[in-house]
């Protein structure tokens, strides 16, 4: 949005209402497609990941294309770090969206409407006001995909390691 459609909506409080709907609906179906593709790369990547331990285990009549099978956990390393960067980008749009939200709701209603921040929990001997650590602070559509990417890269260097040692 240029400046002066801001200021239009910052003095037309319909307008504000208007564009308050319109992100809502754009932050409720970002927050519901992230989810979803977070669930189909997880399921997705565990199962290029571990293809050919599950090939050997659960048949001998499927013969895999004549291709390193070291391939297959590589891909699935790549896979799991397109997955964060995906995830990292979709979760900032989401948070642009969100202090565009809250920026409006600031604007247009009362104190009491506005949601407050969380308190910042110390230790008893904390004393100094610099807040929780930033890591603290991540919201779960960041801190959910790092946690199954990482699961994934060590899913993929054990199959990795299981296909080299010629184990499977």
């Amino acid at each position: 949005m240029n400046e002066s459609t801001r200021n239009q909506a910052g003095q037309n409080p319909e307008m504000e209402m208007e564009l308050l709907k319109i992100y809502i609906d754009e932050w409720k179906f970002r927050q519901d497609s992230l989810w979803r593709r977070i669930t189909q790369f997880f399921v997705i990547i565990f199962f290029v990941s571990t293809l050919p331990v599950t090939v050997a285990a659960l048949s001998e009549k499927v013969i895999l294309p004549d291709i390193p099978k070291a391939i297959f956990p590589l891909c699935g390393i790549a896979l799991s770090i397109f997955f964060v960067w995906f995830c990292f980008s979709e979760a900032h749009r989401i948070a642009a969206i969100d202090s565009r939200c809250k920026e409006i709701i600031k604007n247009n209603f009362p104190s009491d409407y506005q949601k407050n921040g969380l308190p910042v929990l110390k230790l008893k001997e904390e004393t100094d006001e610099k807040g929780p650590l930033p890591i603290f602070q991540w919201r779960m559509s960041i801190w959910v995909p790092v946690f199954l990417a990482s699961i994934e890269i060590i899913i993929a260097i054990t199959m990795l390691i299981l296909v080299t040692l010629k184990m499977i």
